[in-house]
């Protein structure tokens, strides 16, 4: 049953991805031009999403410009620093790390510490991982003048640090999130 639901969400995510992908972009670009004279003081991104350790659950990511954002082809943005969090039934998530932005798309590469509950996916129970994952999130749907519903999908590895020995010392970790981003002027 839960295999089930997982592959419905996860083929929800890609149609809804696969339809937005029509329109979006093209709004992205206009709205991104138009929208950013400046750069913005951060960005939001909240989201929720399925993944390997966390199974289901929420998230967030502070993005913060580290340089002024300039705008060439249609998209405004530059560097960025990223700080994310997220919790699921499979345990928690913190990362960190570079976010290169072309409003609305992003991509990033954060460097992670996960701790797994009693039922991770793919994964030692009760143990603490540091790993390396980077995503790609991309515009699905716009929400007002500068906002956005997008799609991450991520993928990473992570070594176990503590927790009981035998399998799963090193993991593969994956998270296909749907969020918000929010960008705060």
């Amino acid at each position: 049953m839960r295999r089930r639901i997982s592959t419905a969400i996860a083929t929800s995510g890609v149609l809804v991805g696969w339809i937005g992908l029509n329109s979006a972009p093209i709004a992205a670009q206009r709205a991104s031009q138009a929208a950013f004279s400046n750069t913005p003081a951060f960005l939001l991104d909240a989201e929720g999403g399925v993944g390997a350790p966390q199974r289901a659950g929420v998230g967030v990511a502070l993005i913060l410009p580290v340089e002024k954002w300039t705008c060439e082809d249609g998209f405004c943005g530059g560097r960025n620093l990223e700080i994310a969090a997220n919790g699921g039934a499979g345990g928690w998530r913190v990362g960190g790390g570079l976010a290169l932005i072309g409003y609305p798309f992003r991509s990033d590469l954060l460097f992670t510490v996960s701790r797994t509950s009693s039922s991770p996916r793919g994964a030692s129970s009760d143990s603490t991982y540091a790993g390396i994952e980077g995503g790609f999130a991309f515009p699905v749907y716009p929400v007002g003048k500068r906002s956005f519903i997008n799609v991450r999908p991520a993928i990473g590895v992570a070594h176990r640090v503590t927790g009981p020995g035998g399998r799963h010392a090193t993991a593969f970790t994956w998270s296909v999130g749907v969020g918000v981003l929010w960008p705060r002027m």
